[in-house]
């Protein structure tokens, strides 16, 4: 879901939303914030997020493990 979030229909928006359980803590800026973010991922209840790849730890000798140079 993407909001298009300005003029007033923002702040209705935004006021309607700020009622649900979920998003009550959420002062109005913040709430904004959440609403316009590009790509917000929404997951079903059953639904387990897949977890990113995680990189190879880089090798990194000290200068006492490298040869002679």
């Amino acid at each position: 879901m993407r909001a298009q979030l300005t003029g007033p229909a923002s702040y209705e928006l935004a006021d309607r939303l700020k009622h649900l359980p979920l998003l009550k803590a959420f002062e109005d800026r913040h709430l904004k914030s959440i609403l316009s973010a590009s790509r917000p991922l929404v997951f079903d209840p059953d639904e387990t997020p897949k977890q990113p790849k995680e990189k190879p730890a880089r090798l990194e000798r000290s200068i006492e493990e490298s040869p002679p140079a």
